[in-house]
């Protein structure tokens, strides 16, 4: 977003091309993502570097569409390009969302582009310029007309390759982009180049002029954010975020969320595709303070029931602000334990129980509560076998297809049968079929999620031709987990678990490897699990993905480390309601553990994680 008009002549062209799903658009396997800028508010406290100010909101569901690239405030919405969902084709539109992510509706690109079409944008909203940057130096434009975007013409720029990443000065009015690891370009919209450096740092996927530093804000492989100067050397500020695939991004100031300083809105290519907005540490006033943040792990011992409980906070938001009700969590807890919240003005590193205490008497304590639970560990996605195993307690059935002695195909189109029975149910590939997904026979050692050298389920995942493989439970579970290892060339691996035709949970592998575990602990009995592969690697032998080790749980999973307490801060008035003794005053940072009876454990108690918080 760019509130200084430049005229029609300059391009502000933002490239970007990744997949949504977790795939990398271009067969390259990094990225990055970012973008843009706004006025400014004095006297207003930040909340610091990467601070989460709002969402993640999904942007695929809205407009079915798991192709999202690149996103850009303007005009009080944000905009997404989108190529398509998988299942449909390609379908190359700009699809419109409010600031909490609700989609408003959607406007076709116009491309020359045969490829992954527009990537990322630039906006003049005081000229009404929307630029998007495209395949083959291509920048399509268009303008803001009564409430809608309207093309007006494509214009080739003197850089070579993809428009990936995009900002523009807003001193000079000239542009900055670059495309993953290749060269960093400075140019204008009228065929002028006035910079080409080599610089693989970093990964680029997006850029966002920073004017009041007067620096480039650029995505990372990571994914992760930095900035850098116009003669692209990283300044050393940067911060990491959660997703998958990168996305696009666009710099401003969100005068709602975080008024006096600049913010990032990132794309992330999750399941689903998602945006998120970040606070960048940039302010034209304030004074920064420290931002919630785990600063201790006390716990040396596993609990009794081997819990790890652990710590956090409702809002990222620093300092407290007295605006929303603001809580301090603990989860991962024993199951069905009394225990407090307690918190202090100091830290501290002082040997406790089967841990240590993380905070300095003087220490204030909060009513008992119970950390209830209701068996199962805490229902969602996991990569850690081990936590899972803990969590969902004893597995009930296993298949690690070490019974099948020849290669047998599960594809009905390349000999199988299908469904072929295995010991946790059923597994096949629906027709039209196309997987090549068999149950490969290699050589010993046969050893559980090893896809070198053991039995394992294995697929081939074709150029451009997605691949589904459902796996069928004996019975309704209600915790599935397998081995999982994915080709270098495919582009997305997902695990979507289903109750009834209807989508409970999609996870994704923990990395793009060998022997990584996807596992999922629901809170509703599955009854199918599907995944789905896809490849953007050209050639006829495509890439692949292999299951090994499938472990599930017939009906609820029994584990006990679901338990949690909850500490409410301040209320929406910001009266201080956090128990008894001395209260908090603005700007004071508190230390905040949790404490759990469990005698069981032969140490007593169990201590939590701690937490330090600015208050407000």
């Amino acid at each position: 977003m760019q509130s200084v008009s430049r005229g029609a002549g300059l391009l502000a062209a933002f490239a970007l091309a990744s997949l949504c799903s977790a795939q990398n658009a271009d067969n390259s396997t990094n990225t990055a993502r970012i973008n843009d800028v706004g006025p400014a508010v004095a006297g207003v406290v930040p909340e610091a570097l990467g601070t989460s100010i709002a969402g993640p909101y999904d942007v695929e569901s809205g407009p079915f569409d798991n192709r999202c690239l690149g996103v850009e405030e303007a005009w009080g919405h944000y905009i997404v390009t989108g190529a398509g969902h998988t299942t449909t084709g390609w379908n190359y539109m700009l699809h419109e969302y409010d600031y909490t992510g609700n989609y408003l509706g959607s406007t076709a690109q116009v491309t020359a582009s045969t490829g992954w079409a527009g990537r990322d944008m630039e906006s003049d909203e005081v000229a009404g310029k929307l630029w998007v940057g495209s395949d083959n130096g291509e920048v399509s434009e268009y303008d803001w007309i009564a409430g809608a975007l309207v093309h007006n013409q494509l214009i080739t720029v003197n850089v070579s390759g993809t428009v990936r990443a995009l900002c523009q000065n807003d001193t000079t009015g000239n542009f900055y982009t670059k495309s993953f690891t290749s060269t960093f370009y400075e140019f204008d919209l009228i065929g002028n180049q006035y910079a080409a450096i080599a610089a693989a740092a970093p990964s680029a996927y997006g850029f966002g002029w920073d004017w009041a530093s007067g620096t480039i804000w650029s995505t990372d492989a990571g994914p992760s954010v930095m900035e850098m100067t116009t003669a692209a050397v990283g300044t050393g500020n940067t911060f990491g975020f959660a997703g998958a695939a990168q996305g696009g991004a666009d710099v401003y100031e969100d005068v709602l969320r975080n008024p006096g300083f600049l913010s990032i809105i990132v794309l992330s290519q999750t399941s689903p595709d998602s945006i998120e907005l970040f606070d960048l540490g940039v302010s034209v006033g304030g004074t920064p303070c420290t931002p919630p943040i785990v600063y201790c792990t006390a716990a040396q011992n596993a609990s009794s029931g081997g819990c790890f409980a652990t710590i956090s906070t409702s809002s990222n938001v620093c300092p407290v602000s007295d605006a929303n009700d603001y809580d301090v969590l603990v989860s991962g807890a024993e199951e069905n334990k009394p225990g407090v919240v307690f918190y202090g003005y100091a830290p501290a590193t002082i040997p406790f129980s089967s841990g240590q205490l993380c905070v300095a008497p003087p220490i204030r304590r909060t009513p008992p509560q119970n950390t209830g639970g209701g068996g199962g560990g805490t229902p969602g996605c996991y990569n850690d076998r081990n936590a899972f195993l803990t969590a969902a307690g004893t597995m009930t059935h296993t298949e690690d297809f070490s019974g099948f002695t020849v290669d047998t195909s599960f594809d009905p189109t390349t000999g199988g049968t299908g469904p072929v029975a295995i010991a946790v149910g059923t597994i096949e590939v629906p027709v039209p079929g196309g997987a090549a997904f068999r149950n490969f026979i290699d050589v010993p050692p046969f050893q559980y999620g090893d896809n070198n050298g053991t039995n394992n389920c294995s697929s081939f995942t074709n150029w451009d031709e997605p691949t589904e493989i459902h796996v069928i439970p004996s019975a309704a579970v209600g915790a599935y987990g397998c081995g999982i290892s994915q080709g270098l060339g495919l582009e997305m691996v997902e695990m979507a678990c289903l109750a009834g035709g209807s989508t409970q949970y999609v996870c994704t592998p923990g990395d793009n490897g060998i022997d990584s575990f996807t596992g999922v602990i629901s809170a509703t009995l599955l009854d199918q699990i599907v995944y789905r592969s896809q490849t953007y690697s050209p050639g006829g032998g495509g890439e692949g993905f292999g299951l090994d080790g499938l472990e599930m749980v017939v009906g609820p999973a029994v584990g006990g480390c679901g338990g949690s307490m909850i500490l409410r801060i301040n209320d929406p008035m910001g009266n201080v309601i956090m128990g008894t003794g001395l209260s908090p005053q603005p700007g004071d940072i508190v230390f905040f553990q949790g404490w759990m009876r469990d005698p069981a454990s032969g140490f007593g108690t169990d201590v939590s994680d701690a937490v330090e918080v600015t208050y407000k």
